[in-house]
């Protein structure tokens, strides 16, 4: 039970995230439909939003890539996304963890990783023990109607 941080829902943490890691001159990356919050979390932490073009709305590893520079710091994927419904299967985030810069921080948002029923599919928690600069969020609000709750 270690690597546990709780918050005031994840958008809290997902702020937290993109103020510990990144602020003025460096970069936030995320996918074109990702989650409203990521654009909002990267300009209050003083950060430069980064978008990474999706292919049929969904989100493109390697456009992720090519976006990268040296200046970033956090990659937010929502995994499944958030509004769109598609997601990256186990291999395609082992490669973005793989290609990203090691300085990256890769958050995986999983508020909805209970609506996914495929094989293929990982919520994260695999990636954070395997890989360094690997975080996956999850929520309460989603699959157990605790929205506003604040838990």
């Amino acid at each position: 039970m270690d690597n546990i941080i709780c918050g005031n829902g994840s958008d809290e943490i997902l702020s937290l995230f993109a103020n510990c890691f990144a602020g003025e001159g460096d970069e936030i990356v995320y996918s074109e439909h990702g989650f409203l919050v990521y654009p909002i979390a990267t300009k209050a932490a003083g950060a430069t939003p980064v978008v990474a073009k999706e292919k049929k709305y969904k989100a493109d590893v390697e456009e992720i890539i090519n976006v990268c520079t040296n200046k970033t710091k956090v990659c937010f994927i929502a995994n499944p996304n958030n509004p769109t419904g598609t997601y990256l299967n186990r291999n395609q985030l082992i490669t973005l963890r793989k290609k990203l810069p090691k300085s990256c921080l890769l958050v995986i948002d999983s508020a909805y990783a209970e609506y996914v029923e495929k094989d293929d599919y990982t919520n994260g928690f695999e990636l954070v023990n395997k890989f360094n600069n690997v975080a996956c969020t999850r929520t309460f609000s989603k699959i157990y109607g605790l929205a506003a709750l604040r838990i």
